[in-house]
């Protein structure tokens, strides 16, 4: 299990061990290369936690095995440890036994006694050398059924691997098609140039509307007319009253016959007062600017005032024009995007994979030439011979 760190022994060592990093790289100020560090740290911590759970799944099988093997290996040494003494007792007894048989015959039934457990000891042997083959043979079947669960492990992280790899495609596929598909819903109407001059325009007429005095005054407005006209006869009565009682007098002014000049009864002077004379009619005019505006949307601009409601009515027909023919281009593209969303989106992963590719290969190719560089310029240096470690030869 490559996942597994060599220097924790169980799934709650690693467990600790993320708890700390975690703690750390929260409270502690570092580098950024410490803080990637780190956090590339605590990602293998936990990828490498399934496979300790794994480990610690099959740990008791591991252990029952490694420690029958270390049993029948003693027993291989207490057999072979049998075997050397027997031997050695079958060299002696039949060097006991020749030695009686060349000094005296009366050591003949002694000599057959011996013989007796040289046959005895020899059967003995020939039993333990079978004992020897059984355990070989039980050790290398045990071996044999350990390696093969190493293969199953080894095939069952590499499928639980492929899973993985398989549903982070699949993730990033669903994501990327759910991010295509949020573009085309925020995508922009092809007519909103032509809706936003709408807009502008049909301001534009209003503005005009009030400039020619075509819009109704509001009630704020009558109310605060009516305010002043009152509050003007007020003091025209009151000034009447007091030309009769002789307060104040009335000069007529040369300049202007509809001014009237205001004064006490000692002579000073007091202030003018003018009255206001009727607005004249303001003559219809255009702006050039927006009269180009009026052809981006094919609409003729207003020529005279009775035309304006006419041309707000028709700009705002042109502009519900325009969303809907808009919105119906949108649909149509988005309908002809969802039929093939999933190609496109694999393709782009195609695409970003075998540049990615492209990029590590021409990363490696930069590095290589960088070496062969640094190799010829140590060359020049110092020859082939510094640059090897051998010794320059001095004339």
């Amino acid at each position: 299990m490559r996942n597994i760190p060599r220097n924790y022994q169980n799934e709650a060592d690693v467990k600790q061990a993320i708890k700390e990093k975690q703690k750390k790289y929260e409270t502690t100020s570092m580098s950024s290369v410490d803080e990637k560090k780190l956090l590339k740290d605590i990602d293998a911590l936990k990828k490498a936690l399934p496979d300790m759970e794994k480990l610690a799944q099959i740990q008791p099988e591991l252990v029952q095995i490694r420690d029958e093997w270390k049993t029948i290996k003693q027993r291989l040494e207490k057999i072979n440890a049998i075997i050397d003494d027997k031997v050695e007792k079958v060299e002696d007894a039949r060097a006991q036994t020749q030695a009686q048989r060349d000094k005296q015959s009366e050591v003949r039934d002694e000599a057959e006694k011996y013989t007796a457990e040289i046959d005895k000891a020899g059967e003995d042997l020939k039993q333990c050398y079978v004992t020897k083959d059984q355990m070989r043979e039980s050790f290398f079947k045990q071996l044999y059924e350990f390696e093969l669960q190493n293969d199953k492990v080894r095939w069952i992280k590499s499928f639980v691997n492929q899973q993985k790899r398989a549903k982070q495609v699949q993730e990033e596929k669903e994501e990327r098609i759910k991010r295509k598909r949020a573009e085309l819903e925020n995508r922009e109407n092809p007519f909103a140039k032509e809706i936003a001059t709408c807009d502008h325009l049909v301001s534009y007429c209003n503005s005009l509307k009030k400039n020619l005095g075509l819009v109704p005054e509001s009630s704020e407005q009558v109310a605060k007319k009516t305010e002043t006209e009152l509050i003007n006869e007020y003091n025209r009565q009151d000034i009447e009253q007091k030309l009769k009682d002789g307060k104040i007098l009335a000069v007529v002014n040369k300049k202007d016959d509809d001014a009237v000049v205001i004064g006490g009864g000692k002579g000073k002077k007091g202030k003018k007062q003018k009255t206001q004379t009727a607005a004249a009619d303001k003559a219809f005019n255009i702006d050039f600017n927006a009269i180009s505006k009026f052809g981006l949307v094919s609409v003729s601009p207003p020529t005279a005032a009775d035309e304006i409601d006419a041309k707000i009515e028709e700009l705002n027909k042109k502009k519900t024009h325009f969303e809907q023919e808009g919105q119906k281009l949108l649909d149509q593209e988005k309908e002809a995007i969802e039929k093939d969303i999933v190609k496109l989106v694999e393709e782009d992963i195609e695409a970003e994979r075998k540049a990615a590719e492209q990029e590590e290969y021409g990363e490696e190719e930069e590095k290589e030439e960088r070496d062969d560089e640094r190799r010829h310029s140590h060359r020049g240096r110092g020859g082939f011979a510094k640059t090897y470690g051998g010794r320059e030869q001095v004339a």
